[in-house]
């Protein structure tokens, strides 16, 4: 496994073109409960993840104390 960071403005928008390029078939989403919704992330990255195995964590706690 190579692990990659997009990070940046517009990085949303490159995603399906690195999953493309690194022939990536299943993705480990972590997301906020409400945010990857909210934010427009989901809708932006719908036609991007059909096709692919997505498996979806969004139960974590906020600012977990350890």
């Amino acid at each position: 496994m190579n692990p990659n960071v997009l990070l940046g403005p517009g990085t949303i928008r490159r995603v399906g073109e690195f999953f493309q390029r690194n022939n990536v078939q299943s993705i480990f989403l972590v997301t906020g409960r409400t945010s990857y919704s909210t934010s427009g992330a989901e809708a932006a990255l719908e036609d991007t993840l059909r096709n692919r195995e997505v498996t979806t964590f969004s139960g974590f706690e906020s600012h977990p104390k350890f």
